[in-house]
């Protein structure tokens, strides 16, 4: 998935300029404009985003879906199936390193190199992945277990752009997704 949105900041966001007729003002002052690329991507009027060559990288940020453990819980008969909130807390701090390595990674196979410092022609992302919802955590469990789900779950991922400079808001992308199979680390 962050794959996807990734080579989607980088190909549209960079590539092009922000229309000049709004279509729908919201999101900071940003304007919703039509992508075939993301859910929905909102871009500041006149952005020229041409000029970034680099991608400053804000660490990470994920969240559960408010109600998801509440929710497995209830479906699952098992009480050492149960989903602690112990158990997402050590999800998130194990993924976040991953998530931020993989979008190192991506920015960089898409000519954007990741730096530390701000800059005229840095561009800084952050991204932010919100709504989780994962079908079959994996659980503890003695002896061979297999557990067979239509699919994997659900996220919503936020990328949000920024001039680093100014910190000026300059681009959103937002994309929901349902994860139809999961192939491990």
């Amino acid at each position: 998935m962050t794959g996807v949105i990734t080579r989607l900041i980088a190909v549209t966001l960079l590539a092009t300029s922000a229309p000049a007729v709004a279509q729908s003002a919201s999101l900071d002052d940003l304007v919703r404009v039509s992508s075939g690329r993301a859910g929905a991507l909102y871009l500041r009027p006149h952005a020229d985003f041409r000029s970034y060559r680099k991608v400053r990288l804000q660490p990470s940020e994920i969240a559960f879906d408010k109600d998801w453990a509440r929710d497995f819980n209830r479906s699952t008969r098992s009480l050492r199936n149960r989903v602690s909130d112990q158990d997402a807390r050590r999800a998130i701090e194990e993924w976040q390193p991953r998530v931020d390595r993989i979008f190192a990674d991506a920015f960089t196979r898409n000519a954007l190199a990741p730096v530390a410092e701000a800059g005229p022609d840095v561009l800084m992302i952050r991204p932010v992945i919100i709504n989780v919802r994962v079908t079959a955590p994996e659980r503890p469990a003695s002896g061979r277990v297999r557990t067979f789900a239509r699919e994997a779950g659900s996220a919503t991922l936020v990328l949000e752009a920024r001039d680093s400079l100014t910190r000026q808001l300059v681009g959103v992308a937002v994309e929901n997704r349902v994860v139809r199979s999961y192939h491990g680390p």
